[in-house]
């Protein structure tokens, strides 16, 4: 398992590696927090969740608003 390595004197390979699925691992469990978030605030039909349309929504939903806010500040 990645995450019981020991990086003591760790490459600059190891280093990278290390971030890389740390950033995944960031990732991962941000997206999950939405998820859940998101369906425990539907009312109705949580099938929506099945379709494509409602997991892209969910995935770039905080990209827009961070893009839509630093070309106001501008």
């Amino acid at each position: 398992m990645w995450f019981t390595l020991n990086f003591e004197g760790e490459s600059q390979e190891e280093i990278d590696f290390r971030v890389n699925k740390c950033e995944l691992w960031n990732s991962t469990v941000f997206q999950a927090k939405r998820v859940i978030q998101e369906y425990s605030e539907l009312k109705e039909g949580h099938e929506i969740i099945t379709h494509k349309t409602w997991w892209m929504h969910n995935r770039f939903h905080d990209f827009g608003h961070d893009l839509e806010a630093g070309l106001k500040k501008n």
